[in-house]
């Protein structure tokens, strides 16, 4: 992804494809800020990329976890150390 926003970001007249090589190719302090820039802008559109898919696994295996708890409303309950100490016994209040 990175790599294709940045590819159609840098400017035609230098069309290389990797930083090094565009920044080299580049004739004038203008063209390596219009480089420098693209690539920040393919950096940041991954970085965005990334979050929202970490986000949505945590969503979907929050929601996968409330499923299955109230899929099996009579199993055990498994005791945990923060619990209360009549929660641990399994005998509520």
């Amino acid at each position: 992804m990175p790599g294709s926003r940045f590819a159609a970001l840098v400017p035609t007249a230098v069309g290389a494809p990797s930083l090094p090589a565009a920044l080299a190719a580049a004739d004038s302090p203008d063209e390596k800020a219009r480089i420098s820039d693209a690539f920040a802008s393919g950096l940041e559109t991954s970085q965005l990329v990334g979050a929202a898919a970490v986000l949505t696994g945590g969503l979907l295996a929050a929601l996968l976890l409330r499923r299955a708890e109230r899929a099996a409303p009579g199993s055990p309950r498994v005791p945990c150390a923060g619990d209360a100490p009549e929660q641990r016994s399994g005998t509520a209040a």
